[in-house]
């Protein structure tokens, strides 16, 4: 019979293969459905066969790197004094890793608070397919709901990310040099409310989604010939018709 710990650890390793793999399954049609997203600002076509295979490719970079790493990225925003954002950046942590760890510990010390209170390991009921309330059966299932509830938060947050990359890429790829930020000012949050209708320099953009449920969007941005306007980080910029130049004063 296998030990507390070996049994804690078989059942840790199953529950983040599985969550990573439900986080592969999303990247490749994430990535595509926002190249063809992009296609559409861009009002222009996309073959199927092309985004087919940059998604394959895409879905495929996912997956060696948290197979490999278990790293994702996520984005820390800078305020000033006042609440503002003025910065951002990006790094890159060990979510599975850590999330294997913190559900490990999670379940052990659920199982040992159970023992050490008397509580009984409890069988399933075969009418409800719950255990009895107060077993630690019944606890640790109440851990791996919250758990799922987490795992969707995070699958929901990947697949915008997935989407935001695919249609990054269709932008760049069409020689789109600014984008303008998109969002409801009527119910966006305090981090995302200033930043709608900033323009970046494709690529500063800070990246999507801001947070879980972020609905935020970025399209072409293209001013008129003779146009002067201010780009995000503060730079005037002029389209002469041809190309960019800086209207900043000397």
């Amino acid at each position: 019979m296998p030990s507390l710990e070996e049994g804690l650890d078989k059942i840790t390793a199953k529950w983040i293969e599985r969550m990573r793999d439900s986080l592969v399954d999303i990247a490749g049609d994430s990535y595509s459905a926002g190249m063809f997203h992009a296609s559409t600002q861009l009002k222009s076509g996309l073959s199927f066969k092309v985004a087919e295979a940059d998604a394959l490719k895409y879905a495929e970079a996912y997956e060696k790197r948290l197979v490999e790493t278990g790293k994702i990225d996520v984005t820390e925003y800078i305020k000033d004094d006042a609440g503002r954002v003025i910065g951002f950046e990006t790094k890159e942590i060990d979510w599975l890793g850590n999330k294997a760890v913190e559900t490990r510990n999670n379940l052990a010390d659920i199982i040992k608070k159970g023992i050490a209170e008397g509580k009984p390991t409890g069988l399933k009921i075969s009418s409800t397919g719950k255990y009895p309330k107060g077993s630690i059966a019944a606890d640790l299932q109440e851990a791996f709901s919250d758990y799922k509830g987490q795992a969707a938060s995070i699958a929901r947050t990947e697949t915008t990310k997935c989407y935001y990359n695919g249609e990054t890429e269709r932008y760049a790829r069409a020689g789109v040099e600014y984008v303008q930020r998109l969002g409801d000012e009527t119910d966006a949050c305090d981090i995302c409310k200033p930043l709608i209708g900033l323009i970046y320099k494709l690529g500063a953009q800070p990246p999507l989604p801001t947070h879980p449920g972020c609905r935020c969007d970025y399209r072409p941005y293209y001013p008129e010939v003779g146009e002067v306007f201010t780009t995000a980080e503060g730079e005037r910029m002029m389209f002469t018709g041809a190309e960019y130049i800086s209207a900043n004063t000397t």
